[in-house]
């Protein structure tokens, strides 16, 4: 929907897996509650900008550590999932996230 190329999910878990070690300094230690947020971000790069696909697009990995994101723990929920509703409307994205 977005006419953004797929990227090949081999070629994308390799990245992030490169991306990682090459960060693994900054992975904050395993009892911390901390992370390494991982955001992949696809952008098109073509010299034309207009309200058609890009010619041209770059796939970026960046990381940044955090720290945890419930300070005074994490408890689990219970939870329904269903396919019968969803938030998004026909025809649309809202089944990706595009932000």
């Amino acid at each position: 929907r977005l006419l953004m190329p797929s990227y090949d999910v081999n070629s994308f878990v390799s990245a992030v897996k490169k991306v990682v070690k090459a960060n693994e300094d900054y992975v904050p230690p395993y009892d911390s509650g901390g992370a390494l947020y991982i955001r992949p971000l696809m952008i098109g790069t073509g010299p034309i900008v207009g309200v058609k696909p890009a010619s041209e697009y770059k796939m970026i990995i960046f990381t940044v550590p955090v720290g945890p994101y419930f300070p005074e723990g994490f408890q689990g929920i219970d939870l329904e999932i269903t396919k019968k509703y969803t938030r998004a409307a026909p025809g649309g994205t809202g089944s990706s996230k595009t932000c």
